[in-house]
């Protein structure tokens, strides 16, 4: 998980119900995963996603709402950190518009762009669907 700036990480709770899987967040904020996931329901999990797989979305019930703690234009573009459940969270776009950016940001997590691991932390869990791609 190398890579500037660094990967985001929250802790959750694994879900499934009604042929869809899920993590669930403290503030009880579901992300939908890719289903698959050889996992207990309730298993403690931590999510894992890339600065620039982060998406700035509208509202929804999968979103989150972030404060922005600075705007850092890079040249190429823009690091927007933020603070998501107290913790120090980062996005990456080239979106000009998020040099407008207010206190308040909602940001998505595409299912394909999550990374899980178990709760030992030593191992990443992959999908079925996600198992062979390169």
């Amino acid at each position: 998980f190398i890579g500037s700036p660094a990967m985001n990480f929250l802790s959750a709770r694994y879900e499934v119900g009604a042929g869809t899987a899920g993590a669930r967040l403290p503030d009880g904020t579901l992300i939908g995963l890719s289903s698959g996931y050889q996992l207990e329901e309730g298993a403690a999990v931590t999510l894992g996603i890339r600065p620039e797989h982060v998406e700035m979305s509208p509202a929804s019930e999968s979103s989150l709402r972030a404060t922005v703690d600075l705007i850092e234009p890079t040249g190429f573009g823009i690091i927007l950190h933020l603070g998501l459940h107290g913790l120090p969270f980062n996005v990456f776009t080239l979106d000009r518009a998020a040099l407008a950016a207010g206190p308040t940001v909602t940001v998505a997590f595409p299912p394909q762009h999550l990374h899980l691991v178990d709760e030992t932390g030593k191992r990443a869990l992959e999908s079925s669907l996600q198992k062979g791609k390169g």
